[in-house]
């Protein structure tokens, strides 16, 4: 006879004003499965030590010189770096608008999360798992009784040796209120996907999935602390059916970028342009709006966003195949994009 597996607890935690990055009540959790010689993760979304470096005194943020967004601080290697297209360089030693040498080092990714736990729990023996771990000559250590992860933990599980008895993701509001129709999907199927972490690695023993947040009350808790995951699919696809987004209509995205801010507006309003003479009221056409990188790897970027049914997709390509843009000017699309922005 075969041994059904012990669903995972979920429970939601709400933050309230306080020092560390993780609740009394999650340390509390951690200390006992340490105790118990089992495992814990501590989840997150973002690498690095600071997602924002800015001077203490005028507020400036030092920010990508090619794509013009924030630095993230990696303290082990005492460099910012932007994530998006791999510009690197020493902190500087004094802000360039007013000559202040200090800095205020703002939000948390996996670096800080793991130095502020060494502090808060002393006896732990803490590895991370991220993308700058598992580029670099990764190993599993011998001993270790909990994990500081994102995403990257999921491309790794069958090599953890030891079973995963508890889970804390503390900053889920950072991945539920992305600028994205789809954030709310994309975050609960990370929690499904931590939960059958937990299920599949800790089935003989009592297991608990912890999310902090500072919005209990919004509508996707009800649905993960119950485990009901087809009735926040029905509540998930009504608002996609308010606001016609996918699976109910067809999303296009038409993005254009050039090395010049000018010709990137003008050649956006001009497809707009176009497809509201030629499509008329068969479609929604939003935009052209800026994306929220709206300057990435050197190039400034735009977007239109095209509601559509199945039978309009073709007449959709027919009007862009006519599109003559200039040779400097780049212009994609992109039917039902995972991500919009």
């Amino acid at each position: 006879k075969t041994e059904e597996k012990k669903m995972p607890k979920i429970e939601i935690i709400e933050l309230t004003e306080q020092k560390y990055p993780i609740t009394n009540y999650l340390k509390k959790e951690i200390e006992e499965k340490i105790a118990k010689n089992e495992t814990s993760i501590v989840f997150l979304s973002r690498k690095g030590y600071a997602p924002v470096v800015m001077c203490s005194y005028c507020g400036n943020i030092l920010r990508c010189p090619r794509c013009s967004l924030p630095l993230v601080y990696h303290i082990d290697e005492k460099l910012l770096k932007c994530h998006y297209c791999s510009h690197k360089e020493n902190l500087p030693e004094e802000c360039i608008l007013c000559k202040n040498r200090n800095f205020r080092f703002i939000g948390s990714g996996t670096e800080r999360i793991e130095i502020a736990l060494k502090t808060l729990l002393p006896q732990a023996e803490i590895f991370r798992i991220d993308r700058d771990t598992l580029n670099t000559k990764f190993s599993i250590p011998e001993k270790y009784n909990l994990i500081v992860a994102t995403q990257s933990i999921f491309s790794i599980t069958h090599k953890l040796n030891k079973k995963i008895s508890l889970i804390g993701v503390i900053d889920i509001d950072t991945m539920l209120y992305f600028p994205d129709f789809r954030a709310t999907e994309k975050t609960f199927q990370t929690v499904y996907r931590l939960s059958k972490l937990l299920e599949n690695s800790s089935s003989d023993i009592n297991s608990k999935l912890i999310i902090q947040t500072h919005n209990k009350k919004y509508y996707i808790f009800k649905y993960l602390s119950s485990s009901d995951w087809k009735n926040f699919y029905f509540e998930e696809l009504n608002f996609r059916k308010e606001l016609n987004y996918p699976p109910v209509m067809n999303l296009a995205k038409i993005t254009v970028r050039s090395k010049d801010k000018t010709k990137t507006e003008k050649e956006s309003q001009k497809i707009f342009s176009l497809l509201k003479s030629s499509l008329k009221n068969e479609v929604t056409i939003l935009g052209p709006d800026e994306l929220i990188y709206p300057k990435l790897r050197g190039e400034y970027r735009k977007h239109i966003l095209v509601k559509l049914s199945d039978e309009n997709i073709a007449k959709l390509n027919s009007v862009l195949s006519s599109l003559r843009t200039s040779s400097d000017t780049h212009t994609s699309v992109d039917i039902n994009p995972y991500e919009i922005l």
